[in-house]
Parts: C-alpha cells; structure tokens; sequence
C-alpha cells in the first residue's frame, strides 16, 4: 500500500483486537489521528501505520493524541519507534493533544520530549506555552520530575484515608516543583469544594481569598479546564474582586492545574511561589505533569472506596441471606408451607413494617433464640414459638395448621 492510497483510505483499523481506530488525512504534514487505545495491541499498528506514511522520503508527520483515551508504557514506545522510523526517512514527527495521562507515562519513561508541541524543541528538554513576557520565552528542564511522578505513584491509596493521601500528593509536589513555597489541592469545584489539603497556612489563606471572591487562578482553571498561570496573583487586574479582598503585599506567582477526567475538571492543583519568585514554562510543564499523576491517584482511591463499599455490602448481603433462610426455616416450621410460601410470608411482613426484609427476618430468629430451653436447645416445634411469632409492632403471627387442622 502506498501512501496515496493510505491517505484515499481515510480510515484504518487493526481488526476486531486492539481497541484502536486510526483517520489519516492532509498532505503536508500528513495528521495521523488515532482514537481509542494506544497499548501493547493497538501499538505495533500505529508503528506498521507510520511505517507507510514514511514510505515517501521527507513526509512530516503530525500524531495527534485528542483522541486516544488510554495511554500505557507499550504505546508510548511504539509513539518512539514511529518518531524514528519517519526521522531515518528524513521527515519529522510531532505530536499534539497528548493527555496528562500520556505526559505522566512519557516522564517516567525519559520521553518528555516526544510530546513537546513546539516543532524543533531541542533533544531532552520540557518545553510547553510559559507567561507571557516581553522578552525571549526560554526552554527550561525540570529536573526531578521524574522522581516526583514516582512518588506520587508510591504514594499508597489502598487503605488511606482521603484527606491524608490528598496531603501526601501536595508535599510530593511541594518538593518537586522548583519554587514552589506552598501547595494546595482541592476535589470538587473550586468555589465549594468538597475536600481540600495544603502544605501550609499560606496555601489555605490563598485559596480562602480566592473561594470567597469566587474568581483566581484555582477558579478559572477549574471553570475552563486548563491550566492558569498568573505573575502575582495578588493583583492580577483579571480578578479584580480577589485583589481588593486580598489587599496584600508581595508579588506571589501561581500556576493552577486541573485534574482532569475524561476531560472535566474534578479538582484542581494550585502551585504558589515565593514573593516575587517568577514561574517559567518548564514549571507550568512540571505542575501539570503533577496534576496528571494526582489525578491517577485520586482516582485509585476513589476506586478503592467503591470496592471497599461493594465488598461491605456484599458481607451484609451474605450476612441477611443467611439470617432470611433462618426465618424461613422458622415460618415453614410453625406454619408449614413451602420456602416460597414462607419468603412471601417474610415479604409481606416487611412491606407492612415498610423496612428491609433482613429486619423482621432478624427479629424473627432472635425470638426463637429467645424462646429457646434454657439448655440452649429449642423447646421443640410445639413450643413457645409454636404458638405465633411476635413482631415487633406487638402484633402475633398466627401459626398455621397442617392438612386436617383448620386455617390462620
């Protein structure tokens, strides 16, 4: 297959595998647009795609990632293996629209510079869009970031409470942002959230400033979805009913960056430096790279939470399956009939008491146990409970007769 026709295609597939689709379109660069999962299946397909595209000698190659949902370690290096196999060629490959997620997996692989956006960015360096300034906009390293990304992901989720997994997350950021002198983090909208952490008074006192005037960095960021950077964000004339309620000194630079879900912003991260500290673009590149890993790890204890909840009711279900067929057995025994006809019986009760069936089942077997010989055995199907089971409204359940005995 030729490029010619891979481009008149439009549209390829691996097959009915790997979750990935990929369009192909334009002619100087050629975009290649995969959509679902770059993994170790769908991977080898966007090299083997690359491959083609490379087939005519100096193609440029734009991958843009808008798309892909899901990114692990075997599709970045198969996004690696495409870049080289286009340079050999003597083309050049970009990629765009790289997800936080996809920056995480790239840092920890030493692959920062595959995702930098800036065409022609120089080999090993964390470029992305920086403040605006008068001058030059200087391309800056990060160092570190790669160990903090591993921290976060060390950080254990499994039986942490979620405030204090929230204050892990922010001081892994505090020691990994260069300048940062206070952190903070917040769930939920920024101008109420539902839970919030911070490495310091200050964190706090900047935050409150903003959630009371309901604009800032940490609002906005959360409103868009994107990050918002801010010189001094004291007296930023964007937010002017933040400056008037802060009506302080000092020059303080923030970056803030969304947590992002699928796209939507459940949270926020918010980097203050020093006064009259300055954040470049390599800060903003290293706290969003950060945000993307607080997210995957709010994520996880979210996850955690759900299961531990769903195994707590499955306990509690198992626990009133078993006390049911308890008073099944006690219904069927002192007023015959069938498990059915007993579960009904059961059924009807609780509707009547308008409570779940495990609490009149739960009181049912507690009265037999109650109405047990004190030698602990059971006074015998004519015994006490024989004669009716009480509920708890005070009411009796009549037992009911065998054949030749007449009706309840």
């Amino acid at each position: 297959m030729s490029l010619d026709d891979l481009l008149h295609l439009g549209a390829l597939s691996p097959g009915a595998g790997p979750d990935l689709v990929c369009t192909v379109g334009g002619a100087h660069p050629v975009v290649v647009a995969p959509s679902g999962e770059l993994d170790r299946q769908g991977g080898p397909f966007l090299v083997g795609l690359a491959g083609l595209v490379a087939s005519r000698p100096g193609v440029d190659v734009v991958v843009d990632l808008t798309g892909v949902g899901y990114v692990d370690v075997a599709g970045m290096r198969a996004l690696a293996t495409a870049r080289d196999l286009v340079v050999e060629r003597g083309g050049e490959l970009r990629v765009r629209g790289a997800s936080g997620t996809a920056r995480v997996v790239a840092t920890v692989m030493g692959l920062e510079e595959l995702l930098d956006e800036r065409a022609g960015a120089p080999a090993g360096t964390v470029a992305s869009a920086a403040v605006p300034t008068d001058g030059p906009v200087a391309v800056v390293a990060v160092p570190g970031l790669t160990t903090g990304v591993l921290e976060l992901a060390a950080v254990p989720v499994h039986h942490a409470e979620l405030h204090a997994a929230l204050g892990a997350f922010v001081d892994v950021v505090l020691r990994t942002v260069p300048g940062a002198t206070a952190v903070s983090v917040q769930l939920g909208s920024a101008a109420e959230p539902t839970e919030v952490a911070s490495t310091s008074r200050r964190a706090a006192e900047l935050d409150g400033w903003q959630i009371r005037a309901g604009e800032g960095p940490c609002v906005e960021s959360g409103d868009t979805s994107r990050t918002v950077v801010s010189a001094d964000v004291l007296t930023d004339a964007r937010w002017p009913r933040l400056v008037r309620a802060a009506r302080a000194g000092g020059a303080v630079p923030v970056v803030s960056s969304p947590l992002l879900d699928e796209g939507r912003a459940i949270g926020g991260v918010n980097v203050y430096g020093a006064d009259g500290g300055v954040f470049h673009g390599g800060h903003r590149h290293a706290v969003e790279v950060m945000a993307a890993g607080t997210t995957t790890g709010v994520e996880q204890l979210r996850l955690h939470a759900e299961l531990r909840t769903q195994a707590d009711q499955l306990r509690q279900a198992l626990v009133s399956r078993a006390t049911i067929d308890q008073a099944k057995g006690i219904v069927m025994a002192h007023r015959g009939g069938t498990p059915d006809e007993a579960f009904t019986f059961l059924s009807a009760l609780s509707q009547h008491k308008n409570v779940k069936l495990r609490d009149p089942a739960r009181e049912m077997v507690e009265q037999a146990s109650h109405a047990a010989a004190p030698s602990g055995r059971p006074s015998g199907p004519r015994g006490p409970v024989a004669a009716g089971v009480r509920s708890s409204s005070g009411t009796s359940l009549p037992a009911r007769r065998g054949a030749g005995g007449t009706g309840a």
